[in-house]
């Protein structure tokens, strides 16, 4: 092993908890800091009843197409930043000591050494990028507190963030790439840009497992499982079996079942334009053969929601500009809603500090948090 960037787990990350909406079938994801890079990140790590002598040892070779993803991307805005990956000794859920070995980007040298490291009981991990965890749409729409009013993005917002996905799985279709988990849990969106996480179920169709597979009808099924998994979800604050929001399931046997909707219910969001409805309903039934017509009829809805055209030169029309001005009012309505939070946690620090407990600062303070936190209940963006 002389030859291979050996350290103590200790040397390069300090493992805090666990990502707890991130539980993946695959994986699981822990805040870590690194000592390399001065910085908080996201480390994964094979989960690890897959290193059982029965496990089939797909889901370790997964980390090898991640990473290859990853880096097939990396220079894509819209797809999480690969750090690090390499292999780790301790197979406890949570890592606390022992040995890695390390492959810092080097994805190539990573997937060669897979099953060397598989027969050693190792588990791969990967270091990405941490992610806001504000900017989770899963966290931005989930029901976490009784009473809560449903939310959904503004529909500027979310024909955004779905033009943006739509770009990306264009590019990925293009190549042979199939993202195929498309849920709340992995998408991250700040308003403006679209970040993607979790490439372990994905495929790269020139290199499948299985020679049967029929890469057009997995496209296919990419376009509905983003309909389905994330963009009705965005448009109605709901999921598409009609429950709110929530973590999804795990056991790979339930993963393909959150997909199986063949019909939506948009009876909650009368407001919708029709076009999108209508877009939503015809991906859901799978009656897009490609990404390219898909992309094209949602540039139509756009452009009735006030877009300009984008393959054409134009006028500006009284809905762009009644677009532009909706745009200033979302983006002062995310700025008001982080002032308030930024409040708020103001009045916090003052109600925990003891050496003003019971006094009219405490008060008042705990009278301001309430009404902020009333505010922030009702925020009109997630």
């Amino acid at each position: 092993m002389s030859q291979d960037h050996s350290f103590s787990q200790s040397d390069l990350y300090q493992l805090k908890g666990p990502i707890d909406f991130a539980r993946g079938y695959y994986a699981r994801a822990f805040r870590a800091y690194s000592w390399r890079r001065d910085r908080d990140v996201a480390f994964k790590v094979l989960r690890p009843e897959h290193l059982s002598p029965g496990s089939s040892g797909r889901e370790y070779l997964a980390f090898g197409v991640e990473t290859r993803l990853l880096h097939h991307f990396a220079e894509n805005a819209g797809v999480v930043n690969l750090l690090d990956c390499g292999f780790i000794s301790d197979r406890r859920e949570l890592p606390r000591s022992g040995e890695i070995v390390n492959f810092d980007t080097d994805v190539e040298a990573f997937g060669a050494r897979l099953q060397e490291f598989r027969e050693r009981n190792w588990r791969p991990y990967l270091c990405e990028e941490l992610m806001p965890e504000d900017d989770s749409l899963f966290v931005s729409l989930r029901e976490n507190a009784p009473g809560r009013p449903r939310r959904r993005l503004p529909t500027e917002e979310g024909i955004a963030l779905s033009w943006q996905y739509t770009e990306l799985l264009q590019q990925a279709h293009a190549d042979d790439i199939v993202y195929l988990d498309a849920k709340p849990e992995h998408f991250y969106w700040n308003g403006e840009k679209l970040c993607i996480i979790d490439w372990n179920s994905s495929r790269m169709l020139c290199a499948a497992d299985d020679p049967q597979d029929d890469p057009d009808h997995l496209k296919r099924e990419d376009i509905r499982n983003f309909v389905v998994g994330v963009m009705y979800v965005i448009f109605t604050g709901l999921s598409a079996q009609g429950h709110a929001v929530q973590e999804s399931p795990s056991h790979r046997d339930a993963i393909a079942q959150r997909y199986q909707v063949r019909t939506l219910d948009f009876g909650m969001e009368p407001s919708l334009p029709q076009s999108l409805i209508d877009l939503m309903q015809s991906a859901t039934r799978g009656e897009y053969q490609d990404i390219k017509q898909f992309k094209q009829d949602l540039e139509e809805c756009a452009q009735e929601c006030g877009w300009p055209p984008r393959s054409q030169r134009y006028r500006v029309t009284p809905p762009m500009r009644a677009r532009e001005e909706m745009r200033k009012g979302l983006a002062a309505l995310r700025q008001a809603q982080q002032k308030i939070q930024e409040a708020r946690e103001s009045f916090m620090e003052i109600e925990g500090d003891p050496e003003v407990a019971g006094s009219p600062l405490e008060v008042e303070a705990k009278r301001l948090t309430a009404l902020t936190n009333t505010f922030l209940k009702h925020r009109v963006i997630p």
